[in-house]
């Protein structure tokens, strides 16, 4: 039930690269526990040292769960490691736990760790949905990641995690959410400083009831007064919700109560001429509760400093209640044009107005009103397609050109503060696809006109190959030597008593289940998909290359610029990877993040690959401004099937798999 074979050398034509004092595989089907396959990633680092990682071991549960624990070994900075579940019960739930922890190797005792838990339940009790996603951490963090092999100086700053229950009844929908904000590396030694380390938010609960007209609708063959067709476009929705929120500062600790009831009419009257109408208004009640206590830093006259305790308690209950209209409409037109390719272009205006009041009120409400102009204009094509392309004859580009605007009017401000902000958005999509896309969002100071501030975006995706023009050459089938020995004749009769056959002669093919773990609907696919760890096909069955014709690539870029005028402001950044394959085995990658401003790259990241079939080997050089490293890995990227029989099986035996 298993094959055992000693020593096990890896090679590169002659150059013998790896080895293993021995090689063991389970000739059990289903999934099995036991070491996991070699995916070992070594290397130096300049702020590490040496270091070897991804070292492990799986343990197949049973069909429901199973088990990774996997290590990290950094000569000069920490011992890491992971133990990460998965569960699954087909159209019930799935989900997964991962917790990491990294120890430090430099003797001050410096402990940090991560716990993730995701968990998705459409049918609990068969009327509730469930779903979590948690992501907690110690106070201090040095990577996302604490046992990946990249990434390992990003740091994302939060750590949000969520948890939702929900049920719908017939006439409500209810909610039950909680939710936490971790502050990474927030808390310093600075004595005046109250950083904020957390918030909380445990529970919210809402509740919303689903709209209704005030009117039944009409019965076929009726016709409605005119109070009673107001009534039937008039609609009344409301909702009410509680949540108790939580903030913890370095010297402090913040609870807030809050409960709300919230009342809204709309009125929706047909189309007149060409604008759409509608009418409003809302009013809502709310209480809330703060309690603030902690520890106080304040300078005495002696300019010395003490911590003073506190205890704040306040309370408010405030009324809102506005009223609002809106009038809009859409203008279409076509303009026939033949300029090349080019058919037709079509021109979409949509202008929309609308117009709030709130009233003042002695809860404390203020009395404003204001009024919000929009205008958005788009541009789609319609173009000859290809002359190869037969699918379509004429082919359209939906928002080749969209260009939006919008502002504001207050008339019961100041008469220079009346206006608000102008803003402007551009975006031109020359393609069919997400392959080039500019954007162009600008703020405009209605005064004067002048810009304030302007965001830039570019992006950048194409693919393609590169025709060397060598013809490929057909290479001979390896074929397994002790199956030649048993005669050509002999193999193709066993292949062919394999196949089954209809009684029209079509061939029969068996459709086999899959895995039952097969990564559907996983919480943690990005780990145990990657590479070294999935069960994917050995590989080698498509060549991209054609034999050696084609070198195909893939290029991606991105430009980010922002400017503000105000505090002349100004941040740039561009993004560029490439990656080809530059034969048949190879595989060439390389990354790259640049700070446009000072002319700086920020990281670079090169990566080479060689497709051992089976196997893979992997260079990797990092550059970057907190660390620079190199590293080789070395991974299984799956299993072939191994079977050895003995006797007659299917007739003439499974001389198709091999014979050993």
């Amino acid at each position: 039930d298993k094959v055992v074979a000693a020593p096990i050398v890896l090679r590169i034509g002659e150059v013998p690269i790896f080895a293993l004092p021995f090689y063991f595989k389970s000739l059990k089907e289903g999934r099995q526990s036991g070491i996991l396959f070699p995916s070992f990633d070594f290397g130096w680092s300049s702020r590490e040292g040496r270091y070897i990682r991804d070292f492990g071991y799986y343990w197949a549960t049973n069909e429901y769960m199973d088990f990774v624990f996997e290590g990290d070994y950094n000569e000069r900075r920490d011992l890491g490691y992971r133990l990460s579940n998965r569960y699954v019960k087909r159209y019930t739930m799935n989900g997964g736990v991962d917790y990491s922890r990294k120890v430090s190797l430099k003797g001050d005792e410096r402990r940090e760790w991560q716990l993730r838990w995701n968990h998705n339940q459409p049918t609990l009790f068969d009327d509730y949905k469930f779903r979590s996603d948690v992501k907690l951490a110690s106070t201090t963090l040095s990577s996302n990641d604490l046992t990946g092999s990249t990434g390992r100086d990003v740091v994302s700053g939060q750590l949000k995690s969520n948890v939702y229950l929900s049920r719908s009844f017939s006439f409500v929908n209810a909610n039950l959410n909680a939710n936490r904000d971790d502050r990474v590396n927030a808390e310093d030694d600075d004595p005046s400083s109250d950083n904020l380390i957390y918030s909380m938010t445990l529970p919210s609960l809402s509740l919303n009831f689903k709209q209704f007209a005030l009117a039944s609708p009409l019965r076929g063959g009726q016709r409605g007064s005119f109070l009673g067709n107001l009534a039937r476009s008039t609609y009344f929705q409301q909702g009410y919700s509680f949540k108790s929120d939580s903030k913890g500062y370095e010297l402090r600790d913040v609870k807030n109560y809050n409960a709300a009831g919230n009342w809204s009419l709309s009125v929706r009257p047909p189309r007149v001429g060409i604008f759409n109408l509608s009418l409003g208004s809302s009013a809502s009640q709310s209480w809330s509760r703060q309690t603030e206590e902690g520890r106080m830093y304040v300078e005495d006259s002696d300019t010395t400093y003490t911590y003073e305790p506190f205890r704040e308690v306040t309370e408010e209950t405030s009324t809102r209640m506005s009223f609002n209209t809106g009038l809009g409409t859409t203008l279409y037109g076509i303009f026939p044009a033949r300029v090349g390719k080019l058919r037709a272009i079509r021109h979409t205006l949509r202008l929309n107005s609308g117009w709030s009041l709130s009233p003042g009120l002695k809860s404390g409400q203020v009395h404003s009103t204001s009024v919000s102009l929009s205008m958005n204009n788009r541009l789609d094509a319609k173009y000859v397609g290809a002359e190869n392309d037969s699918t379509q004859a004429e082919k359209k580009l939906d928002g080749l050109v969209d260009w939006s605007l919008s502002t504001s009017y207050s008339p019961k401000r100041e008469p220079g503060d009346r206006w608000g902000t102008i803003s402007s958005g551009l975006t031109i999509k020359p393609g069919q696809s997400q392959a080039l896309r500019l954007k162009v969002s600008n703020s405009i100071d209605p005064k004067n006109l002048a810009l304030m501030s302007t965001r830039f975006t570019y992006g950048l995706n194409f693919t393609g190959k590169v025709d060397l023009g060598d013809v490929p050459v057909q290479q001979e089938e390896m074929r397994n030597t002790a199956i030649d020995r048993l005669g050509v004749d002999l193999v193709d009769t066993a292949q062919d008593s394999l196949r089954q056959v209809d009684e029209f002669g079509n061939e029969i093919y068996d459709e086999q289940d899959d895995e039952f773990f097969d990564g559907e609907e996983s919480s943690f696919d990005d780990f145990y998909d990657r590479d070294g760890r999935n069960s994917s096909g050995a590989g080698g069955a498509n060549d991209p290359t054609e034999g050696g014709r084609f070198i195909p690539f893939q290029i991606n870029a991105s430009l980010s610029y922002n400017y503000t005028n105000t505090s002349q402001d100004k941040r740039a950044s561009g993004n560029f990877s490439v990656s080809t394959d530059l034969t048949r085995g190879w595989k060439f990658r390389y990354q790259g993040s640049f700070d446009l401003v000072t002319a700086t790259p920020v990281r670079q990241q090169f990566s080479l690959k060689r497709d051992l079939h089976c196997w893979a080997l992997e260079f990797n050089r990092t550059v970057s401004t907190v660390d620079s490293q190199f590293g080789f890995r070395i991974y299984l990227k799956s299993i072939p099937a191994l079977k050895f029989t003995r006797g007659v099986e299917n007739g003439m035996g499974n001389l198709g798999s091999g014979v050993f």
